[in-house]
Parts: C-alpha cells; sequence; structure tokens
C-alpha cells in the first residue's frame, strides 16, 4: 500500500480485504506512522512511485504472476 501519512485511516479497511500489507509513505513521520500502525512503514520516494508505476496514492500493488497491478483508492 502507498500512501500519504494523512491516509492511515483507510489501513483497517484494506485490511480487510488484503493480507501482509507492506506500507510505503510517499510523506510524514514514518516513525510515528509505524507507532500508529504497529508494524514497520517503509519511505515510498519518486524512484520507486515511477518503478512501481504508481501515479496517485493511496494505491494498492497485487502481484498477478509476472505483473504488478496498481489499483487508486477513493477517499472520501
Amino acid at each position: 500500500v502507498v500512501l500519504k501519512e494523512s491516509q492511515l485511516g483507510i489501513i483497517p479497511e484494506i485490511k480487510n480485504n488484503h493480507k501482509n500489507l507492506l506500507i510505503l509513505l510517499t510523506d510524514g513521520n514514518l516513525k510515528r506512522a509505524s507507532t500508529t500502525l504497529g508494524q514497520m512503514v517503509y519511505r515510498a520516494d519518486r524512484n520507486i512511485l515511477e518503478r512501481l508505476g504508481v501515479e496517485k496514492v493511496p494505491s494498492v500493488i497485487t502481484q498477478e504472476g509476472e505483473r504488478l497491478r496498481v489499483e487508486e483508492i477513493v477517499v472520501n
């Protein structure tokens, strides 16, 4: 999952549909986000976003065979 720190509130909803989440933040405080979620959170820099094909956040990335699928999540 790739998102901003301000979007951490959607993680419980995403966990309902996906297991073993790896969370990448585009901005914000990694330590605070890790504490809030109770798991490690990693930084997603521009190079990572380009390599994964992420254009907008929040996005969920899943693997389908040898390909990655990037799904943008609509936040209300």
